[in-house]
C-alpha cells in the first residue's frame, strides 16, 4: 500500500510506502522497502488473529491453508519463534511514526518491546484499533484495557468496507463505550 499526499504550499510530494501486514511481505521485500521508511509515517496491519502469531512462532497455523489455497509459495518463510510484531517492528526502526492496525492478539511483551523501541528510536508508535472490523473479522475486541495499563498512544480507525458495514469513527467510539463502558467517552 502506499500514501500520497500534496501540501498546499508547495509541489513537493511526500509519499509513504507501507507494508500492508507482516504475514504479507517477504524478506526480500522488507529489504527493498526499509530505506523508504526513514522519517516517514508507517502503517501496518499487526496481530489481526491468532493465526498470524502462530505463522510467527512456529510456521503453522490457518494461514498455511491459505496460502496453499492461493498456491502461494512459502517454502522461503522461516518462522521466528516469536510474535509477528516481535519479528517486524525492529524492521521499521527508522520511521518516525509506526501505526500498528487491529492489535487483537498483542500481549504485554509485546507492547513492552514497542515502547522499547519508540524511546530508542525517538519514534512515536500508535494503536489503531478499529473494533467494529475486529468484530466482524474474528468477533473479537482488542485488550484496551491492556494497551491503556501499558499507557499506549490509542487511535481509532474503521480499516475499510471489506470488514466493516460503514466507516463512522462515531460508531467505532460507540462500540468501544458499549463493551468498555469504564472508559470515559472524552478519553
Amino acid at each position: 500500500n502506499s500514501g500520497q499526499r500534496t501540501t498546499s504550499n508547495s509541489n513537493s510530494r511526500n509519499i509513504s510506502i507501507n507494508p500492508h501486514a507482516p504475514y504479507s511481505v517477504s524478506n526480500e521485500l522488507w529489504e527493498l522497502m526499509q530505506p523508504h521508511f526513514e522519517g516517514s509515517v508507517v502503517t501496518i496491519h499487526n496481530q489481526e488473529t491468532p493465526a498470524e502469531n502462530q505463522l510467527f512462532k512456529d510456521g503453522t497455523g490457518n494461514f498455511i491453508g491459505m496460502y496453499q489455497a492461493m498456491n502461494i509459495d512459502q517454502t522461503h518463510f522461516i518462522p521466528t519463534g516469536k510474535t509477528s510484531l516481535q519479528s517486524v517492528l525492529p524492521k521499521m526502526q527508522n520511521a518516525r511514526n509506526i501505526v500498528l492496525v487491529h492489535n487483537t492478539e498483542s500481549n504485554p511483551q509485546d507492547i513492552l518491546m514497542a515502547n522499547q523501541q519508540a524511546i530508542q528510536n525517538k519514534q512515536t508508535i500508535y494503536w489503531c484499533l478499529c473494533p467494529n472490523a475486529n468484530l466482524y473479522i474474528e468477533n473479537k475486541m482488542p485488550n484496551i484495557d491492556l494497551l491503556r495499563r501499558y499507557n499506549a498512544n490509542i487511535t481509532i480507525g474503521t480499516d475499510s468496507l471489506a470488514s466493516n458495514h460503514q466507516l463512522s469513527i462515531l460508531d467505532e467510539l460507540k462500540t468501544i463505550a458499549n463493551y468498555f463502558s469504564e472508559i470515559p467517552l472524552e478519553e
